[in-house]
């Protein structure tokens, strides 16, 4: 009898093994008086654990594409205002400090993307000016146009990287209540913490430039 028990101890050993027959296993272990540890992840856990990460991978990546996406229009947007706002002299320096970040000197990134602080900041001065008042007087209807169409491209940016902040904060406490593909995904909710900061600052500088263009034309009696 006493051998017949080791046999089925042993057995039962084997399919402890698998997470699956885990409880199982526990069950018929007690049932010989011994206390049994088993994994504390069955199989169906694990694999749920991994289509959560991906999904919630694939959802990063989407988030930064709609980053790169917005901060190419914002990009060309603030070209377009240079090149039909800006005098010689300073579109000369608008094209230099744009140079000079793309070429990695003083350039700051959100993934792949420089954060065009030289180049706001050199359309906000020029726009505060009085002599922009001068040059909205002297746009063409192509220019007035474009300037227009300028402004709506703003508008949906700002809208743009608000909307990818919440989409990046709602990610983040859906990965931050899943303790453990938190602990995976550790240095991903670094990389959105870090995003939302950047975007939101980004953001904040679009609209001030909105608010800027529009008092500035305003003041030259150019209705946007």
């Amino acid at each position: 009898m006493k051998k017949n028990q080791i046999i089925i101890l042993c057995l039962l050993a084997i399919l402890a093994s698998d997470g699956v027959y885990a409880a199982e296993v526990s069950k018929n272990f007690n049932a010989f008086g011994i206390k049994v540890s088993t994994p504390s992840e069955t199989a169906e856990s694990v694999a749920q654990k991994r289509v959560n990460m991906t999904a919630m991978k694939a959802q990063i990546v989407s988030i930064k594409s709609k980053i790169n996406a917005t901060s190419s229009v914002y990009n060309s947007t603030l070209d377009s205002l240079a090149n039909n706002l800006l005098p010689a002299e300073q579109l000369k320096k608008y094209n230099e400090q744009k140079e000079s970040a793309k070429n990695g000197a003083n350039s700051k990134k959100i993934f792949g993307i420089e954060i065009t602080q030289d180049e706001t900041s050199c359309l906000n001065k020029f726009l505060k000016s009085y002599s922009s008042k001068d040059t909205f007087n002297r746009l063409t209807i192509a220019q007035k146009l474009a300037v227009k169409t300028d402004l709506l491209a703003l508008k949906s940016v700002s809208g743009s990287y608000k909307m990818i902040v919440e989409q990046a904060k709602t990610l983040t406490q859906h990965i931050k209540a899943n303790s453990a593909v938190a602990l995976e995904l550790k240095s991903d909710i670094t990389d959105l913490v870090k995003m939302q900061y950047s975007v939101t600052t980004k953001s904040k500088a679009v609209d001030k430039l909105i608010d800027n263009l529009i008092n500035s034309a305003s003041n030259a009696g150019f209705n946007l």
